[in-house]
C-alpha cells in the first residue's frame, strides 16, 4: 500500500508523515515535491521510501537532486501544465507542452538507477482509446508506468505497461 500525503508547507504535512510512520507501507507519495531536502525529510519522518510527484516548475528545476533523494519520480501533469486547474506553467494539458518535463523526469531517473518514472493521469475516465494513446506515448518516452484516477483504467494501463510491450 502507498499513501499520498499532503504537500510540504501545508498544515497537515507533518501529521501525515507521523501517521504514516505507524503504518506498514510500501512507500509514500509526496505531492508538489520541490526540493531534495523536503523529500529526504519526508522519508526520514515517515520511515518509508518516497515517490516524488513533480507538479511544479520548482520541482522540475531541482529534478536531479530530487531523483537522488526519492525512490521514484512521478509526473503530476495536470497540476504542472493544465490551465484548467490553476496549474504552474499555464499551458494546455497536451503532449507537446509537457514533452520537456516528461523527458527530464526520464533523464533524471537513469543516472540514479531509479525505476523509470510514472506518467501523470489521463482524466478521460471512460475513454479507453485516450488512455491507450497516453500509455503508448509515455512508454515511447521511457516512462515505466502511469498514475490512474479510476479503477476502470487499471486493465488498460496494466496491458500497456506489461513486460515486453512497446
Amino acid at each position: 500500500m502507498l499513501v499520498r500525503v499532503n504537500a510540504a508547507g501545508t498544515p497537515w504535512h507533518e501529521a501525515d508523515l507521523a501517521a504514516c510512520a505507524a503504518l506498514l507501507l510500501a512507500a509514500i507519495m509526496m505531492p508538489k515535491a520541490e526540493t531534495a531536502a523536503g523529500v529526504a525529510h519526508a522519508a526520514k519522518a515517515s520511515g518509508h521510501p518516497v515517490l516524488a510527484l513533480i507538479e511544479t516548475v520548482w520541482g522540475l528545476r531541482a529534478i536531479d537532486a530530487i531523483a537522488e533523494a526519492a525512490t521514484r519520480l512521478a509526473f503530476g501533469s495536470i497540476d504542472f501544465g493544465s490551465i484548467d486547474c490553476a496549474a504552474d506553467i499555464g499551458a494546455d494539458h497536451v503532449r507537446e507542452s509537457l514533452l520537456l518535463a516528461r523527458s527530464l523526469l526520464v533523464v533524471a531517473s537513469r543516472p540514479t538507477d531509479r525505476p523509470a518514472p510514472l506518467d501523470g493521469v489521463t482524466d478521460a475516465i471512460n475513454d479507453a482509446e485516450a488512455l491507450s494513446g497516453d500509455c503508448r506515448h509515455a512508454r515511447a518516452l521511457g516512462m515505466g508506468g502511469k498514475l490512474l484516477i479510476h479503477p476502470a483504467q487499471v486493465p488498460g494501463a496494466r496491458q500497456a505497461f506489461a513486460p515486453g510491450r512497446r
